[in-house]
């Protein structure tokens, strides 16, 4: 340490002095005294440098300490003020003084944090500051000073709260654009990406939770299991290329009459798709799979991989269904499963005594269980 360091250390110590380091109590008290002066030196030079008006207060509410800028606020010299209360200058918009209460409130050590108030002087004249009132507390030691307040600008606050309006903007424009972005990778984890129809997640998810609410509701479920007729040799004649093709304007197709009465279709692979409905009547569900039936099939044209002709063919599609009702309804797995059935015995019976594409179980309280087929 040089010699200016030490000077000041000693004008300015870091802390209360040792009682014995001191040989006579009276020596401990001047020392004290000293230390105490010297932290006040040192507190006036903080708040002079400050660029706002700061006062501190005795703990009965005397002025104690006012910077220049609190001077000039308040209209009066710093010797004028230490014969004031800092309260007596408060006051609302309306004009009434709310001294008293905000005494009460640091007294209870309550920090008062930027609240507009009126700062009169004694020529009358009103100014709009926001104040803060920090209460001083320093545990084991009874401090002289109670609370220390500081008198902003409300135009600097307002400039701050310019600030942080447009860093809120900026904030909530990059959390839109996340909320884009999740909304992006959700569609792209739900969604098949050929064919654009939920994927066998997304449709599971869907359609158990539909399930469920049938189930409190007492309400009906038809379940409706679609597979194009000889799709393999098709796609092994045609190509992967138009493969793919078909099983997008299927998923096409079966999408258009799914959002129209208020059901989901999914892909559960190749080219196996699912319909869901819920909360109709068992003949409003076979109008429904009457409709894809008729809306789903179509013509095509491809040049054989092989030999290079052009055919054009027709794309029928087989359908099997189960419908519930009257709160009866298993979960998802056996809807599947009894959908399969009906497809695969649909598609057995195709060209021998099908006068329909499609096959619908139908399960209801009065048959108990029995399977109807139309």
């Amino acid at each position: 340490m040089n010699k200016e360091d030490e000077i000041i250390r000693k004008r300015y110590p870091h802390a209360p002095p040792d009682r014995s380091a001191h040989d006579t109590e009276e020596d401990y008290r001047n020392a004290l005294m000293r230390f105490y002066e010297s932290q006040a030196e040192l507190t006036t030079w903080i708040f002079e440098t400050l660029p706002y008006p700061v006062v501190s207060t005795l703990h009965d509410g005397t002025i104690a300490f006012a910077n220049v800028h609190a001077q000039q606020l308040l209209g009066l010299t710093c010797d004028e003020l230490t014969r004031h209360k800092a309260l007596e200058f408060l006051y609302d918009a309306d004009g009434h003084p709310i001294g008293e209460s905000m005494g009460h409130r640091i007294a209870a050590r309550e920090m008062i944090r930027q609240e507009a108030v009126y700062v009169q002087r004694p020529d009358g004249r009103r100014e709009l500051r926001i104040l803060t009132v920090t209460p001083i507390r320093v545990p084991g030691l009874q401090t002289i000073v109670r609370a220390v307040g500081i008198f902003q600008d409300p135009t600097i606050c307002e400039r701050e709260l310019e600030s942080l309006r447009v860093l809120n903007e900026q904030l909530t424009s990059a959390f839109d654009g996340l909320k884009e972005d999740v909304e992006r990778y959700k569609l792209m984890a739900y969604t098949d990406h050929m064919t654009g129809v939920m994927n066998k997640p997304a449709f599971s998810r869907d359609a158990r939770q539909r399930i469920a609410e049938q189930r409190r509701r007492r309400g009906s479920v038809g379940f409706l299991f679609l597979d194009p007729d000889d799709f393999k040799q098709l796609n092994d004649t045609y190509g992967h290329d138009h493969g793919d093709e078909l099983i997008q304007q299927l998923a096409s197709r079966g999408r258009i009459l799914a959002e129209k009465h208020g059901g989901i279709l999914g892909r559960f692979g190749g080219d196996e798709f699912y319909a869901l409905f819920t909360d109709l009547a068992a003949t409003s569900f076979e109008k429904i799979v009457d409709e894809f039936a008729k809306a789903m099939p179509f013509d095509s044209e491809a040049a054989n991989i092989r030999t290079g002709v052009w055919h054009r063919f027709h794309i029928d599609v087989s359908f099997g269904g189960s419908f519930r009702s009257a709160g009866v309804i298993p979960d998802l797995r056996i809807l599947l499963k009894e959908a399969d059935k009906a497809m695969l015995e649909c598609k057995d019976r195709k060209g021998v005594d099908r006068d329909k594409p499609y096959l619908i179980y139908f399960d209801s309280p009065i048959h108990s269980g029995k399977s109807l087929q139309p």
